[in-house]
């Protein structure tokens, strides 16, 4: 993600609280419907904030203004 609203305060932490309450939501629906035959391995989920996050937009158009076009 990139751009202004990536920069709201706790942001990746929230992000990955969310992704892993539905990953291990769907773990648990997978071992309800399976009866318990089936025991799946937790997910280990983790979302990284770059420390330069607020430049990646510019950086990104940066490099694509610097390509040449043919």
């Amino acid at each position: 993600m990139s751009g202004g609203s990536s920069m709201f305060k706790n942001l990746d932490r929230r992000i990955q609280q969310d992704i892993k309450r539905i990953v291990d939501n769907r773990l648990r629906i997978t071992e309800e419907l399976s009866g318990g035959r089936i025991k799946p391995t937790p997910i280990d989920v983790r979302v990284v904030s770059h420390p330069h996050q607020r430049y990646a937009v510019w950086f990104g158009g940066s490099l694509l203004a610097s390509t040449v076009a043919k």
